[in-house]
C-alpha cells in the first residue's frame, strides 16, 4: 500500500476477522451462496465502536493498491480476455472508489496462463475453503499467486464471482475469482472489490441464513431499530430484503416492526440492484479504509520502487522492476532478455553509455514521475537492443496534477498547429480544441471546473507527434 499523504489516527484495540466469501453474478438471478456464520457475525459486530471512531477522525488520504490479474486462456493462447479488457475493468473500479480515497494501479503487466485443464474446468464457488485444500482455484493461485498484491482471476466460473473477505486468510485465500462471461460490468469488479475490504451485501441476514433480518427503522429512540448490530451492521445503508428485478425494486411490506415500506437503494455497489449501481455510503467508505490501514495493510507492490528524487542505475536488471522519480532517472545498467522493465521519471531519463537492453526484454520509458503510479505499459511494440547515449524527455507536462479546478499544459515544439483532446477513463470525449500560435513554448490554461472527479487522459497533437499522459482531477 502507498499512502499519498499522512493520517493521525489513535490507537485501536483490535483487528476485524471474518471467515467468509461472497458471490455476485451479472448473467442470471443473482443470488447469494454463502454467508457469515453467527459466530463470524459476532467477531464482525465487536469492531463497530473502533470503526465508527475511525469514520469520524479519518481525513481525505488517497491510498494506492496494487493489483495483478491472472488470464486464464487455452493452451494455443486462444479463448480468455484481453490486457485491455482488464485495465477498463480496473479503471471502471477505480471511478467507483474515488470517494473512498482508494485508487488501484497495475502492479504488473497481466499475466496470461495458457492452459486447457484448467481452462475447461468450471470453478464452482461452493467447495469448501481450508488451507491444503486441492480444488482448481487453490491451484491456480497456489502457482500463480503474487505475495503482498490483490491478485484477480479471470476464469469459467459456475456463473458466480466472488472476493475474499479478509479473515479468508486463514483459509490460506487472498485472492479474487471474476467469471470471464462477466467481463464488461461497470460495477462488478468494484462490488468483489468491496467484499476484500470487508463490506457485507446490504441484504445480510435477508438470505436466511442466519435469520439476522434488519428492520427498516433508522430512528435510535425506536426500541427496534437494530442497523448497527444487523444486517450489514451500517445505518447509513438501507434496509435490503433483496428483491431485485434488475434496477427496479420489486418487493413490498415492512418488516412487522414499524409501519415503514422497504426503500431499498438500487444504486449501493453492495447491493444486487442488476446493473445500476454508483456509490457506496459513507459509512461503506469508513470500513473500507478501516480495512485498507488495518486488515489490508500488507499490500505493496513487490516490482515497484519507493519515490524518490532520482535514481543512478549500474546493475545488471534480472527480474521485472519499475524505478520511479520526481526528477530523473539516469543508467548504465544491462536489462537482461525475458525482463520487464520502467523508467518512470517526470523530467528526464538518460540512458548513458553502457546502457544495454538486450533484445528481447521489455523496456519501457514511463514519464509520469509516481503519479499513480502508472508503472507498465502494455503494447505489440518489438524491442530490440537499445545501447545508444540518450535521452527520453515527456513532450509536454501537465501542473499541477492532481488538479482542482484548473491545470496547465507546458510544452515546447515545433509548428504552429496543435490541438488537445482529454478523454474521461470511459473514452468519452470530454474535451476537445484546436490551436494556433506561432511560438515555440506554450503554456495552455485548461479549465477543469465543470470536470468530475476521476481520472482523464489528456492527449497533446502536434505536427511531429502525439503523447498522451494521465490527469486526476479531485
Amino acid at each position: 500500500m502507498k499512502q499519498k499523504s499522512s493520517i493521525l489516527l489513535f490507537v485501536l484495540s483490535f483487528i476485524l476477522t471474518m471467515n467468509a466469501w461472497a458471490q455476485q453474478t451479472g448473467h442470471r438471478p443473482i443470488q447469494c451462496g454463502s454467508s457469515p456464520s453467527k459466530e463470524m457475525m459476532v467477531k464482525y459486530r465487536e469492531q463497530g465502536k473502533a470503526e465508527r471512531s475511525f469514520v469520524q477522525t479519518r481525513d481525505g488520504s488517497v491510498f494506492n493498491f496494487p493489483i495483478v490479474f491472472h488470464i486464464l486462456r487455452r493452451t494455443n493462447g486462444t479463448g480468455g480476455i484481453s490486457a485491455e479488457d482488464v485495465s477498463r475493468e480496473m479503471n471502471w473500479a477505480n471511478e467507483k472508489y474515488d470517494g473512498a480515497g482508494i485508487e488501484f494501479f497495475q502492479c504488473s503487466p497481466p499475466e496470461f496462463i495458457n492452459d486447457d485443464n484448467l481452462f475447461y474446468t468450471t470453478f464452482d464457488h461452493d467447495w469448501e475453503d481450508f488451507c491444503g485444500q486441492t480444488t482448481a482455484e487453490y491451484e491456480i493461485a497456489g502457482d500463480h499467486n503474487v505475495s503482498n498484491v490483490i491478485n484477480i482471476y479471470y476464469v469459467n466460473t459456475d456463473g458466480w464471482n466472488w472476493g475474499a473477505f479478509p479473515s479468508a486468510l486463514d483459509d490460506c485465500r487472498d485472492w479474487i475469482i471474476m467469471d470471464i462471461a462477466d467481463t464488461g460490468s461497470n460495477y462488478l469488479l468494484a462490488h468483489e472489490l468491496g467484499h476484500y475490504f470487508n463490506l457485507l451485501h446490504t441484504f445480510q441476514g435477508y438470505d436466511g441464513s442466519n435469520a439476522d433480518f434488519e428492520n427498516i427503522t433508522r430512528d435510535d429512540d425506536f426500541p427496534f431499530c437494530n442497523c448497527s448490530t444487523a444486517g450489514d451492521l451500517l445505518c447509513d445503508t438501507e434496509a435490503d430484503p433483496n428483491g431485485w428485478s434488475g434496477c427496479a425494486w420489486d418487493g413490498s411490506g415492512t418488516d412487522n416492526c414499524t409501519n415503514n415500506d422497504y426503500n431499498p437503494d438500487e444504486k449501493n455497489i453492495m447491493s444486487y440492484a442488476n446493473g445500476c449501481q454508483e456509490y457506496f455510503t459513507a459509512g461503506q467508505i469508513g470500513r473500507i479504509q478501516y480495512a485498507a490501514l488495518f486488515l489490508r495493510n500488507y499490500l505493496n507492490c513487490p516490482f515497484l520502487s519507493t519515490c524518490q528524487a532520482s535514481w543512478n542505475l549500474s546493475n545488471t536488471q534480472t527480474s521485472m522492476f519499475s524505478y520511479q522519480a520526481t526528477d530523473f532517472i539516469k543508467s548504465t545498467a544491462t536489462i537482461n532478455p525475458g525482463v520487464t522493465s520502467a523508467y518512470d521519471a517526470s523530467n528526464y531519463v538518460l540512458l548513458k553509455a553502457g546502457f544495454y537492453a538486450k533484445e528481447g526484454c521489455d523496456f519501457h520509458v514511463v514519464p509520469e514521475g509516481c503519479w499513480g503510479p502508472v508503472v507498465f505499459k502494455t503494447d505489440d511494440e518489438t524491442h530490440p537492443d537499445i545501447k545508444n547515449d540518450e535521452v527520453i524527455t515527456r513532450s509536454y507536462k501537465l501542473y499541477p496534477n492532481p488538479a482542482g479546478d484548473f491545470t496547465h499544459i507546458v510544452f515546447t515544439g515545433e509548428g504552429d498547429a496543435y490541438s488537445i483532446t482529454i478523454h474521461s477513463a470511459l473514452g468519452q470525449t470530454v474535451f476537445q480544441q484546436s490551436f494556433t500560435e506561432a511560438k515555440t513554448q506554450r503554456d495552455v490554461l485548461l479549465d477543469l471546473s465543470t470536470f468530475q472527479k476521476g481520472i482523464y487522459f489528456v492527449t497533446l497533437n502536434t505536427e511531429l507527434d502525439s503523447e498522451t499522459i494521465s490527469l486526476v482531477v479531485q
